[in-house]
């Protein structure tokens, strides 16, 4: 792995082939038992994110607040892995950019940089797919092996010879 812009494409790329699996109906289905929504919830709140640091790092301004939430990807299996697609084609163009960068969450602002919300954009959208795994144990599904675990557990995994 070259970057950390490749380290995010590689977990863009699990997803998408994940949702090549899926149909709109197992997209969409919630699990009240657990409290959680959706996989397409999930899927739609990482690409927003992803979206959100692609448009802002040319002006050095990340806004994660202001979120377009489309409907359309949380429903649309199909929409969203476009999406996927898409970004993952865009995020190289990342993996030398240095410069710093404004960002604001949560109606904060802060400092940052390319490589430092890049490394953020990893570990959440680790965690995010760690949800997604739960929602297809739910529905009966077995997520694909490694997937919604971290790179360092899987190497952890890998030297220790310890089977997930």
């Amino acid at each position: 792995m070259n970057s950390l812009a490749d380290a995010n494409v590689v977990l863009l790329e699990q997803l998408g082939a994940l949702l090549d699996t899926l149909d709109d109906e197992a997209y969409v289905q919630p699990h009240p038992g657990i409290g959680l929504s959706g996989i397409g919830p999930h899927v739609r709140h990482c690409l927003d994110f992803y979206a959100r640091l692609l448009e802002g790092v040319p002006g050095g301004r990340v806004d994660y607040d202001d979120r377009p939430r489309e409907q359309r990807l949380e429903t649309a299996c199909r929409a969203a892995r476009l999406r996927v697609s898409e970004l993952a084609a865009l995020l190289p163009s990342l993996a030398r950019a240095d410069h710093p960068l404004r960002v604001r969450m949560d109606g904060a602002e802060a400092p940052s940089d390319v490589q430092r919300e890049l490394l953020a954009l990893q570990s959440h959208t680790v965690h995010h797919l760690a949800l997604i795994a739960v929602l297809l144990r739910a529905q009966g599904r077995q997520p694909p092996a490694g997937f919604g675990v971290s790179p360092s557990t899987l190497r952890h995994w890998e030297l220790h010879s310890v089977a997930p």
